[in-house]
Formats: structure tokens, sequence, C-alpha cells
């Protein structure tokens, strides 16, 4: 399988009348045969490598973000994120606690996630609450007020996992070793124009630009280990 023919398949399956889609995708995806394949074919292409590299970088939150298939072109977005590829660190020095401003599914292909699930509550630990307002290319942060977040689910995660989570859930979402963990991502069409941020200490800056892409050698030397790491699972 081919960039070209993954977006095919894609556009086939959300077409349909069939609720499952969604999960038909990822399961389809989640063989390490056929995401290797994939890969392997982008890595081929220069075109296909350059089209997944202009919307590709490493996240805030301390994963690479690859876009597979963007929002733009579907209204829907396929990701793999990755974790623990290198000795990259959360750039965020406390916890951050958020929602999206979309319903997504995803499926865990290796390693192991720490996912837990927050509501706002009279009791609980302090967080500093913000407004992140959809904006391309740029982290928005308009602080709303100081509220309290119990923990309502905490639960590991391990290969071949799969879960959804509706826009509004409150999550925070961790790789638990040292050991290469990855996902892929189905997120659903836009339902809200913004998404909510809690962190334990006050964010000091108004916005934060989104990271730089990732160039094509990057990228290359990204897929070439990504792939070498799940061909021996």
């Amino acid at each position: 399988m081919n960039l070209l023919e993954l977006e095919s398949y894609f556009k086939g399956m959300i077409s349909t009348n069939d609720r499952k889609y969604e999960e038909y995708i990822l399961s389809y995806l989640k063989d390490h045969n056929v995401l290797i394949s994939l890969l392997n074919n982008i890595l081929k292409d220069e075109e296909s490598l350059d089209l997944v590299a202009a919307n590709s970088f490493k996240h805030p939150l301390g994963f690479i973000r690859i876009v597979l298939i963007d929002y733009k072109k579907f209204r829907y977005m396929l990701r793999l994120h990755i974790w623990n590829y290198s000795s990259q660190t959360n750039i965020f020095s406390d916890h951050h606690i958020h929602n999206h401003w979309c319903d997504f599914y995803s499926v865990l292909l290796s390693g192991e996630l720490s996912f837990a699930i927050y509501s706002e509550s009279r009791e609980g630990l302090l967080y500093y609450k913000y407004e992140n307002p959809i904006e391309d290319n740029t982290y928005l942060y308009d602080f709303v007020n100081a509220v309290n977040l119990e923990k309502q689910i905490d639960v590991s995660l391990t290969r071949g996992s799969s879960y959804f989570i509706s826009q509004s859930a409150l999550h925070l979402v961790t790789a638990k070793t040292d050991n290469l963990t990855s996902t892929l991502v189905l997120q659903l069409p836009n339902t809200v124009g913004k998404s909510v941020v809690y962190t334990s200490s006050p964010i000091y800056y108004k916005q934060r630009e989104v990271p730089d892409k990732f160039t094509l050698p990057e990228l290359e030397s990204i897929l070439k280990n990504y792939i070498i790491s799940l061909s021996g699972l």
C-alpha cells in the first residue's frame, strides 16, 4: 500500500453507511506488515515523503506526530504518534491535562501508555484552566480560572489496546517506559472551535508557535528507525 492507495481506501471507508468504519480502518492498519509496507512506500516516493513531512513535527507533549492523512483533505486526520524515539523530553514542566476539539479513536501499536481521565470537582488538586482556540501553526492560551481536578480513571494500555476519546474528555496520556511506544490516531471531524488545557503551574505566555516541521532527511531517518523497531516486535 502507498499513500495514494491509503487515501483511496480511507475515502471509500468513510463514505460508507457503516458506523464502524473507524474501527475497520484502525484494525486494518494496526497490522504491522501493512503499516511497514505503507511507510516503506512513503520512503520510496519523495512527493509522498514531502507531503507527510509538511504536517509532521515533535509535539510539545513529548512524542513525534506524523500525519499520514490531513484533515484539510477529508475532514478526518490519520496520525502516527511515537514516544521514546530519542532523548527528547516533554517541554512542559508540569502535567498538561487537556481535551480535544474533536472525537478520536486510537490503537496502541507498540509499548505501553498510562491513560487517565479527569473531571472538574470541588475536591482534588488545583490546576490553571486555559482555553485553546484553533489557529493554524499557533498554540493560544486564554486564561479562564483556577479549578480543582479529580482523577476518575487511571489505566495502563498495552500493545493491541484500542480506545475512543470524546471531544469533552479531560485526559492525560503518557508513555510508561523507555521502550518505543507508538499509536495510530484517527481524528474525526471538528465539533467545536477550541479545546481546554489544565496546568499545575501558570502559563506566562499568551501563545507559542507550533514546532518546526520535519525536513525530508529528518523524517526519512525517523521512519527508517521506526520500521526497524516495529519489525523486531
